[in-house]
């Protein structure tokens, strides 16, 4: 499974902004390192999920570009269905939700 995903990424190109660097090294400088790792997780989570259903709907991605509010990923939309960028789009925030849900069952659970 894990070299599938690897094939399947293989490609993606990932800018990082240095400013996000800077933000990462700052929230560690602070004291806040969980805090910047669960943003970082959070980040890449919601970022996954737009990836995955896009590939799921047969679009080909190119890259990701990753800042401070966020990422963005980059790929070949020529003519996009608006079910299909509604889907995509969609795909972030839910999984947003369900990491919410699922750490707050932690948290109650320990």
């Amino acid at each position: 499974m894990l070299k599938k995903l690897y094939e399947k990424y293989v490609n993606l190109k990932f800018k990082i902004s240095p400013l996000f660097l800077v933000y990462v090294a700052l929230f560690t400088v602070l004291g806040k390192t969980y805090e910047g790792f669960s943003y970082i997780v959070a980040l890449v989570i919601h970022e996954f999920a737009h990836s995955e259903e896009a590939r799921r709907r047969g679009y080909t991605l190119n890259g990701m570009h990753v800042t401070i509010f966020g990422a963005s990923l980059k790929m070949n939309v020529q003519s996009m269905k608006s079910e299909d960028e509604r889907a995509i789009a969609l795909a972030g925030p839910l999984s947003n939700l369900f990491l919410a849900i699922f750490c707050t069952a932690l948290w109650w659970t320990f």
